[in-house]
């Protein structure tokens, strides 16, 4: 494992960053929601992250004042394939989740929650947690020294291959036919399912596939391998729910992979495309494995959003989730086309602004498996004050030649930090760099741009301003420690009612509701205060007529919300 620095941060700052609850949205129709299964889904996104539901009815622009109002760091739209998500839905949600404040950036990180079915998505939700460490690439381009180990093929170049050995900067870059055939797609498809167990030259790269990127020509349900035309190459394709390999010679192979992965379709046209079940991202979210998936909805022309996320994610190593590094480079996406920011294409930008999707929950904790350092270091600290904070970033070069800023389409980006808190009347006190954008919830560095000597490592860059914390969490509900001890759910002997018992280290008003499996409210049990120590009530499905099935019993007091699921059987 590497040695690397430690963000400085005060440790009054880490006492509160430890208090600040993260606001989580659920966005679903009033239909889906009432769909078994798809309600589950909803209830489990709920217990997961203490989510709030928001709920429409004929357009999903129906909950955007409340949303407002809420003001959500992170929101998963759930919505079942074709049916209701379309790119259409995409540009919706693009859209509504810039406007809800005024300025002109992105408001809070969000995701598409589906699949072929309700299977699918609720894999995600129970999936929220990846080290990524093994990278597979249909492409070349897959920034491979920043993982700890991986494979990568070249789309235009028959026969060669290059394996990046683990925990090490090695890389064997070669001509093998034995290693890589002229069609790689039985090679492709291999690796998918059963993971890498190969070795050249004495070394191994073992262990299941984390990531997988491609390039090239694709299309709403194919990837054409070669580029760029077919030669001598197959396809992968996709069909109700299924992703498999076509190859040139011989019978089509099915992709069935167990193993969570994310997939970026960085270079492929139209592959995210969710306008029918038929389609790529269904198919990845069904029998590929990913639990997140990047891909273009139209044609892709200019490469800004997804190439790049490629970059900023491996070179950030640990710093940013999977869904965290799609929303930050949106938001370098739209600072470089509102500064003009030298070598940008304003046309490119404007295409890609909205062209991509993120399929997968915005708050599961997918990150780079950290084996070296990052591009840069960075801190954010915070010395709190009465009415405003003040608070410095700051980054400091690890290497000699970095260049943070834009530096290409699949290059660097522009330092970048989310807040602790969301702040407003910020003020900047000084800094060195070209300039600063501030929202209420991260702050962006304009400290290099093209023309500029690059840093050298150790050299640093910094900006200094204040800002009143408002948040979008109640003060009181911030610093309210939870009185809750113990919460137990549990079906009686007869399995006919439910007992339910927990523990107050003090004196708390409380309210107990039970819910079904689509997330429609049974019944309320409890509402009211109640004394420190313990409590238990009973609540009989057979005597009030509740037909059998899975329920999910929610506690809630003034400082937390906890629920567990049970199985209710009536006779």
């Amino acid at each position: 494992m590497r040695a690397r620095k430690e963000f400085i941060i005060l440790c009054c700052v880490v006492c509160m960053t430890a208090a600040f609850a993260q606001r989580y949205a659920i966005v679903v129709s009033d239909t889906t929601y009432s769909i078994p299964g798809w309600g589950e889904v909803v209830d489990s996104l709920v217990v997961r992250h203490n989510g709030q539901v928001f709920t429409w009815q004929d357009s999903v622009r129906q909950v955007q004042n409340a949303l407002t109002a809420y003001m959500p760091d992170y929101i998963a739209f759930v919505a079942r394939s074709f049916y209701e998500l379309k790119v259409q839905f995409v540009h919706s949600v693009w859209d509504m989740t810039r406007n809800l404040d005024a300025d002109p950036y992105g408001d809070a990180i969000w995701g598409i929650v589906s699949g072929h079915d309700y299977p699918d998505a609720m894999r995600i939700v129970q999936n929220q947690t990846l080290q990524v460490k093994t990278v597979l690439g249909g492409t070349n381009c897959t920034w491979d020294s920043w993982f700890y180990q991986g494979i990568s093929t070249f789309e235009a170049q028959y026969n060669r291959i290059r394996f990046k050995l683990p925990d090490t900067s090695l890389i064997i870059d070669t001509i093998c036919p034995p290693r890589c055939p002229d069609d790689r797609c039985t090679l492709l498809v291999n690796y998918l399912n059963d993971g890498m167990n190969d070795t050249i030259l004495g070394y191994s790269v073992q262990g299941p596939v984390d990531f997988f990127m491609t390039s090239g020509h694709g299309n709403v349900d194919v990837w054409q391998l070669h580029y760029p035309t077919p030669d001598l190459e197959g396809y992968f394709r996709s069909d109700a729910g299924q992703v498999y390999g076509d190859p040139r010679v011989g019978t089509n192979r099915n992709i069935n992979s167990s193993n969570p992965k994310v997939y970026n379709a960085m270079g492929n046209c139209l592959v995210g495309n969710p306008n029918n079940p038929n389609y790529m991202p269904f198919a990845w979210l069904h029998s590929g494995g990913a639990i997140a998936m990047t891909g273009y909805m139209p044609s892709t022309a200019y490469g800004y959003m997804l190439w790049g996320l490629g970059g900023l994610f491996q070179m950030s190593q640990d710093r940013y989730t999977y869904a965290e590094t799609f929303f930050i480079n949106n938001q370098e996406l739209l600072f470089d086309r509102l500064n003009n920011t030298p070598g940008t294409d304003p046309n490119g930008l404007d295409y890609d602004r909205d062209a991509c999707c993120y399929y997968g929950d915005p708050a599961a904790d997918i990150r780079m498996f950290a084996w070296r350092d990052p591009w840069w270091d960075q801190g954010l600290d915070v010395v709190p004050g009465a009415e405003f904070d003040t608070i410095t970033f700051w980054i400091e070069a690890n290497y000699d030649s970095v260049d943070p800023g834009f530096s290409g389409t699949s290059g660097r980006r522009h330092p970048f930090s989310f807040f602790p808190y969301r702040y407003d009347s910020t003020v900047v006190l000084d800094g060195n760099c070209y300039g600063t954008v501030i929202t209420d919830n991260f702050v962006l560095m304009y400290c290099w741009q093209q023309g500029d000597q690059r840093l050298a490592s150790g050299e640093t860059r910094h900006v200094r301003f204040i800002g009143r914390r408002t948040t979008g969490v109640d003060e009181q509900e911030m610093i309210h420690v939870s009185s809750v001890s113990r919460f137990s759910v549990t079906p009686t002997l007869s399995r006919d009612a439910i007992r339910i018992e927990f523990d107050l280290l003090f004196p708390e008003r409380v309210i107990v509701t039970v819910y079904d499996a689509a997330g429609r409210l049974v019944k309320q049990l409890v509402s009211g205060h109640y004394a420190e120590g313990t409590h238990s009530l009973v609540w009989s499905g057979k005597s009030e007529r509740i037909p059998a099935g899975v329920y999910f019993v929610r506690l809630q007091t003034g400082g937390s919300s906890r629920s567990e699921k049970v199985i209710l059987t009536v006779h």
